[in-house]
């Protein structure tokens, strides 16, 4: 069944952990009363609700701060009082140091996807180890030939 569900954090500087329904689709952010001292940072996603729970990284960041290596997808900017807050979900692998930057959303793409860089031969920087039992989408092929160019491998079981 699908359904929109509510996930309630302290507003913290600190990255955290949220967990919820596989594949959830974050569609709002806001900031609402508070939990000892803190802001609570709520957020309602559309959740398919026989999905299994995972844990998910978020981290808030004000304007003008900077971001961490690891890649990460903008979720929501919101408001409050003269400061305005971004909340980012963090995919948890740093970029390699050598990727060009007109391929990191092609990274991005392949993490967000479940795909799992690994180190298989010599021939390759990495090789993609797919998530089970997915369909792989003609944009994903299209990220890994584009990473391919930059000697990055193919996908593996």
């Amino acid at each position: 069944m699908r359904s929109v569900w509510k996930f309630e954090h302290a507003e913290t500087p600190a990255a955290f952990d949220v967990e919820m329904p596989d594949g959830a689709h974050v569609i709002d952010v806001a900031v609402l009363g508070s939990e000892r001292g803190h802001a609570l940072v709520t957020i309602w996603a559309l959740v398919d609700t026989d999905a299994k729970p995972v844990a998910r990284t978020f981290q808030i960041f004000g304007t003008g701060r900077e971001l961490p290596a690891t890649p990460v997808g903008h979720v929501a900017t919101w408001r409050e009082g003269p400061f305005v807050w971004h909340l980012f979900e963090l995919f948890g692998t740093d970029l390699p140091d050598d990727l060009a930057p007109e391929r990191h959303a092609d990274w991005r793409l392949l993490l967000e996807q479940g795909f799992t860089p690994v180190k298989r031969d010599e021939a390759h920087k990495a090789c993609w180890l797919a998530p089970d039992d997915e369909p792989v989408g003609m944009d994903t092929y299209q990220a890994i030939a584009r990473l391919q160019e930059h000697g990055y491998g193919p996908i593996v079981k």
